[in-house]
């Protein structure tokens, strides 16, 4: 741990109230009296009766210093210029955090959600209202997602394994200039642990709810004394899926057409289930005192069951009793309510499974058109991914450095979709994916003059993506699309930056950046006959197959402009303005020639105001941020059905809607007020408005200038508070509690009130063990501590009409013991 003096810091009423209500918590826990009071400001006392009993717990204890490197060199993250979250190690443990969208709400104005199948596995990312929600590869991510500086460039399989990790850094705001590639949200970038020079290890184990067995061991080995060490890291978790799958006849008692059956009770089977095994090797080659390697290795299997999804409002046709046939023409119950499971329960009727259906009358002369069987898919969603990394650093001399990145990454998978929950889904969907890609970035670092601190480099990213598998959409029906395929997609990004920091004098400093980017990409479409490969689809998307969509070619410039004071050692205030960019491209996903259009770029620009601090003698870390965001050429998915000569048509389009104006607050503290106590958290502030539409918007019906954006809610808020106390044998106790806030949102363009995700406030507590020498750690842990019933994301249907709801997992205890080597 790093420490600084601070004894120089100025004095105010504001601060001067807090040191004495510090002075008051002293001696209150001197006395054993002991209090708690949270709040951003002021903390008083901790420790009650035990408060004696720990050592130390009165002495000035400083906060950790963070070293960050988003301006491309290492730096104090409370004297970088950038609204950056710094997450640690030892929080994403407090947290038990174990994949990336475990980290929601721990920054303010960040959301992480599990994608619903919907739109892919995935970890959907929107930072200040800017993300993505598709993982189509089809789509740029809108939050830029690295390890080790390597950039990951789609959003499916983007929930990543957090296992081993030295600390993640999110930036928000546009990062066009430092991260560049569709980082017009910000980005979050995720770094290993490196090898180093002592031999250790740690192996830890894991048992909890829903049958979890989590397995999770690290070691570091030196190979050449001085010269060559190694980190190996790995993780092997199972859990039991949270939602049930209910036999529809076995549990409502309707003698309908039986489509499996259950292994337990009604029951059969669950989603939501965990099953990850990744390991990762790392080496690092200290070739001499000026150039250093490291290279790390990854490979991942997921087996995980498909999220959780349960029907929440529906209109889709209702069964007829003993009748084998998939669809009739009106429900049971006009309101499509027998497909409902109760409404706080962890249940559905999915089955993943469709009866079989003959093709409406006007196909029947088409090849593989007909009377076709039963169809099933698996519910389990398969990734695998590989990835080799390398950075390569070489001190060409006392100023200057130069750094090779370079990645590759592969990525297969595939996922299952049933739209409707019911017995008689509207669609079943079997995508598949693959994505091949890689990167190099070099960096020249150099301090010129002694004052002028600059890295220029140049960036370049390919790949090749490709998207498929069966899509049976409306079968049966009128309406139905049917097809198979695999479409290629290709991209290239290329990239030159320069960005500067100007120390005009000790306290003064300016920040210039600029990047120029060019980029291109081409689309095929694949729209084959599923039962006859031979030919193309014989429903409207045959046109489509072997036919090139639009390619899309862009170049763009990013700046970013800032001032930096330096008030004081501890004090430091910041302004800047930057933008940030998102390729645009071709609909993905077009279901008629039609909707084969063409969509642009995204671009935002950001003026923002900050405050940095660590006050009241590093007993206090506060550090607040305000901005404001001109967010044009929105893009959002446009799923409203196409009608084209009376005839209904799917319908996922992406569409330029328009411009908005984004506002917003953010600030985090932590605050220590003696060594044993900690209390942490975050709060935010977001505001969006739209400004004016583009002529394409004006064809969707709901959208105005009172339009949310998608996945933005206003309000956000965590706190956490933790007290260690020392036991009498040396070993110590540490109980802590986190609290986290946050708003309703809704999470598609036309803000339908069924589809909005209702504001919650959840809680969990920790309590942790640790032995006298800290080899040994137990855990106990409870999160959802209230059990409270939410939903973290929903995905709507228009034609038909229904709702799926994720509802986020129930209270779940765990245990964790671990030994360090």
């Amino acid at each position: 741990m790093k420490t600084t003096d601070r004894s120089n810091q100025p004095s105010s009423t504001v601060e001067q109230f807090i040191r004495q209500s510090l002075r008051v918590a002293r001696n209150r826990a001197r006395f054993g009296r002991g209090a708690l009071t949270i709040g951003l400001a002021l903390s008083v006392g901790a420790g009650a009766a035990l408060a004696d009993e720990a050592p130390g717990a009165n002495e000035v204890q400083l906060l950790e210093e963070i070293v960050v490197t988003a301006q491309f060199r290492q730096q104090n993250l409370e004297t970088t210029p950038v609204a950056i979250t710094a997450i640690t190690a030892q929080q994403i443990e407090e947290h038990n955090a174990l994949s990336l969208h475990d980290l929601n709400g721990l920054a303010p104005n960040v959301v992480l959600t599990k994608g619903t199948n919907t739109n892919g596995p995935s970890a959907q990312a929107f930072i200040r209202g800017i993300g993505q929600s598709d993982g189509h590869p089809g789509l740029e991510p809108g939050v830029g997602l690295y390890v080790d500086d390597v950039y990951h460039g789609l959003l499916l399989g983007s929930d990543l394994d957090l296992t081993d990790l030295d600390r993640v850094e999110v930036l928000r705001g546009p990062q066009g200039t430092l991260a560049g590639k569709n980082s017009i949200g910000g980005s979050i970038k995720l770094f290993t642990r490196k090898p180093y020079e002592e031999n250790d290890a740690y192996i830890d184990a894991t048992y909890g709810d829903f049958n979890l067995v989590k397995i999770r061991a690290a070691g570091n080995f030196t190979l050449v004394p001085d010269t060559v060490y190694a980190r190996i890291s790995g993780i092997s978790t199972h859990q039991d899926g949270y939602m049930k799958r209910l036999d529809y006849f076995c549990a409502t008692g309707q003698n309908v057409v039986s489509t499996q059956i259950p292994v337990h009770g009604c029951e059969l089977g669950t989603e939501g289930g965990t099953d990850i095994h990744s390991i990762r090797v790392a080496l690092r080659w200290i070739v001499n005192d000026n150039i250093e390697n490291n290279f790390t290795a990854t490979d991942t299997q997921d087996r995980s069951e498909v999220p959780a999804l349960k029907l929440t409002q529906s209109n889709l046709p209702g069964p007829t009793k003993a009748a084998p046939v998939t669809y009739i023409p009106a429900p049971l119950d006009p309101s499509g309510a027998e497909f409902l499971t109760p409404a706080h329960s962890y249940t559905t009727y999915a089955t993943y499974m469709n009866l079989g259906f003959t093709d409406p009358a006007k196909y029947a002369t088409a090849p593989g058109a007909g009377a076709h069987a039963a169809i099933s898919l698996p519910t389990t969603d398969p990734i695998n991914y590989y990835g080799l990394t390398n950075n390569l650093q070489w001190k060409i001399a006392d100023n200057y450095t130069l750094t090779s990145i370079t990645g590759y990454l592969r990525y297969t998978g595939a996922y299952s979709i049933e739209t409707g929950d019911s017995p008689y889904p509207t669609g079943l969907l079997d995508d598949t994916w693959a994505d091949n890609q890689f990167s190099e970035e070099i960096r020249l670092n150099g301090t010129t003059l002694g004052r002028f601190d600059w890295t220029a480099g140049a960036y370049y990213y390919k790949e090749y993506a490709q998207f498929g598998g069966l899509k049976l959409l409306n079968p049966g029906l009128a309406n139905e699309t049917l097809f198979t395929g695999n479409d290629p997609i290709k991209s290239t990004n290329k990239s030159v930056f320069v960005h500067d920091v100007w120390r005009a004098t000790d306290a003064l400093s300016v920040i210039t950046g600029v990047r120029y980017t060019k980029e291109n990409k081409d689309y095929t479409f694949n729209r084959l006959d599923p039962y006859n490969q031979a030919f193309p689809s014989y429903n409207p998307v045959g046109v489509l197959n072997n036919t090139q969509g639009t390619p899309y070619a862009g170049s763009h410039v990013d700046y970013r402009l800032g001032v930096e004071y330096q008030w004081t050692e501890s004090i430091m205030t910041y302004a800047e303005w930057s933008t940030g960019f998102k390729g645009g491209g071709t609909n993905p996903r077009p279901f008629i020639k039609q909707e084969a259009v063409p969509f642009g770029t995204e671009k935002v620009s950001a003026a923002e105001l900050g405050f940095k601090s660590d006050l009241l003698d590093n007993h206090l870390r506060l550090n607040v941020s305000a901005f404001f965001d001109r967010y044009t050429d929105i893009l959002l998915i446009n799923t409203a059905p196409l009608i084209i000569g009376g005839q209904s048509f799917q319908n996922s389009t992406p569409v330029n809607v328009g411009a908005a104006n984004i506002k917003g607050a953010e600030a985090e503290f932590v605050i220590r007020p003696v060594a044993a106590f900690q209390v942490d958290g975050s709060v935010s502030y977001l505001n969006f408005n739209f400004t004016s539409f583009n002529t394409s918007a004006a064809t969707i019906q709901g959208v105005n200038f009172e339009t949310q954006d998608p996945y933005v809610p206003r309000h956000m808020a965590n706190l956490g508070a933790q007290y260690t106390w020392t036991l009498p044998n040396g070993s110590s106790l540490t109980p802590r509690l986190d609290a986290q806030y946050q708003s309703s949102f809704f999470t598609e363009l036309t803000n339908n009130p069924i589809g909005e995700v209702g504001g919650r406030t959840l809680a969990d507590l920790r309590l942790t063990w640790k032995s006298p020498k800290g080899d040994w750690q137990t855990t106990a842990a409870v999160t959802n501590l209230s059990d409270h019933f939410y939903y973290i994301n929903k995905s709507l249907s228009q034609n038909p009409s229904f709702t799926q709801g994720q509802p986020g997992a129930p209270r779940e205890w765990l245990v964790t013991v671990r030994r360090n080597f």
